[in-house]
């Protein structure tokens, strides 16, 4: 089999290969050198066709990886502002909190004080179209991610994530957001759990914070680094 592959030029080795399923390319992959070089230039452009994606900022360590990517392996990366909380995170991409927690490995919201970034499931995968990947292991979570970027680096949310709830008024969210120095979206959180009330907002961010500095996880402006 080496002596006849030796033999076909590059293009028609690698027309072979594109007729092979995934678990055959991984099987031909291992047979001899050339193949493997081929192989994973195959896997590479399937990921790329399978998910639409534009480029890829840090490949996978293994080619391999490329093949094995599923919709559940995608992730929107959120960098932490000072005065964010996982809460407002959540609905900022309108996500459970819950649903945060367990994909951040998170005991409990106070947690992410002490994180730089949040990985945010990608809901619908079509909305990685046309997005630059990364593939990262992240070492609080243990797993590895494919995190997508918005082709556009300036924008406040990813490409397709879900836009912020709407519910207050804008006037009481700015009140809210300058008393408590907190960003929009922690405000429009507190508000929401305080049926629209403004005093109750404010009791609900004092209890928060209290609870935060009893139990030691500090403010969330000292974040250490991820």
């Amino acid at each position: 089999m080496r002596e006849s592959l030796d033999g076909l030029p590059d293009p028609l080795v690698g027309s072979i290969l594109h007729n092979l399923s995934d678990t055959d390319l991984l099987n031909v992959r291992a047979t001899q050198r050339r193949l493997k070089a081929a192989a994973d230039s195959l896997s590479k452009a399937r990921f790329h066709q399978r998910w639409g994606i534009e480029s890829v900022s840090e490949a996978p360590r293994f080619a391999p990886l490329y093949l094995a990517a599923r919709a559940r392996h995608f992730a929107w990366r959120h960098e932490l502002g000072p005065h964010e909380t996982l809460a407002s995170v959540a609905l900022r991409y309108d996500c459970e909190a819950a649903v945060l927690r367990r994909c951040n490995n998170l005991m409990d919201d106070a947690g992410a004080a002490c994180r730089t970034h949040l990985f945010i499931p990608v809901e619908d995968v079509a909305a990685v179209r046309g997005c630059t990947a990364a593939f990262v292991r992240c070492q609080h979570v243990g797993r590895r991610f494919v995190v997508a970027f918005a082709p556009d680096a300036r924008s406040a949310r990813p490409a397709g994530a879900p836009a912020p709830r709407a519910g207050a008024s804008e006037k009481l969210v700015g009140m809210l957001e300058r008393s408590l120095r907190v960003d929009r979206f922690t405000a429009l959180y507190y508000l929401s759990h305080g049926s629209g009330s403004l005093r109750a907002a404010i009791a609900a961010h004092e209890r928060d914070a209290g609870w935060a500095a009893v139990s030691g996880s500090g403010p969330a402006t000292h974040r250490q680094r991820a």
